[in-house]
């Protein structure tokens, strides 16, 4: 006759084996997202307000691979025809795109932005390590704005651009001062 006492260790060995089947099916995507490409969402905000801009051009430079030195890299990066990704925010002000494999040590970020409401050129450097852990926040309008908006904090794989519109004064003059801005 046959012992049946070693039937319940085969089966706890097989739900054991199907146990460890079925975590590292669930674990499998989870590790395939931090293996690949991030997302890097850029947002527009209005600090007097804290309303999103939408509609607003946002170009980013230096996430394809180049052939150039450090010391060309603003020069080149000023060209709106060079850009490596052309993206129009939405709604809530945002843009997103994922950053190649492999990532970048840093990229550029060039919001486009109408005078004479927002003066800024706002072409801005950014460290992809710093951008994916911590957040990067940029801001507008001098030292009484240097850290942003009492409500406005960016989140892991988030640029903020904290936006200050231009003074009244400089909105009425922009018909005269515009030819002798850079």
């Amino acid at each position: 006759m046959r012992d049946f006492r070693c039937l319940p260790k085969t089966a706890s060995k097989s739900r054991r084996t199907s146990r460890k089947v079925w975590c590292g099916l669930f674990f499998l995507p989870l590790l395939a997202t931090s293996c690949f490409g991030q997302k890097v969402t850029v947002r527009l905000v209005d600090a007097t307000s804290t309303k999103p801009l939408a509609s607003h051009e946002v170009y980013v430079f230096g996430i394809a691979p180049k052939n150039f030195a450090q010391k060309d890299e603003q020069s080149e990066y000023r060209s709106r025809a060079k850009a490596d990704l052309h993206l129009k925010t939405d709604s809530s002000g945002a843009v997103r795109f994922d950053l190649p494999n492999p990532v970048p040590d840093h990229f550029f970020i060039r919001p486009i932005l109408s005078g004479p409401r927002w003066d800024c050129f706002c072409l801005v450097r950014v460290a992809t390590e710093e951008v994916l852990t911590k957040g990067r926040l940029i801001t507008t309008g001098g030292e009484a704005n240097s850290h942003g908006s009492p409500g406005i904090s960016p989140n892991p794989g988030e640029i903020l651009f904290s936006l200050q519109p231009t003074p009244w004064w400089v909105q009425v003059l922009y018909p005269l001062l515009r030819d002798y801005r850079l």
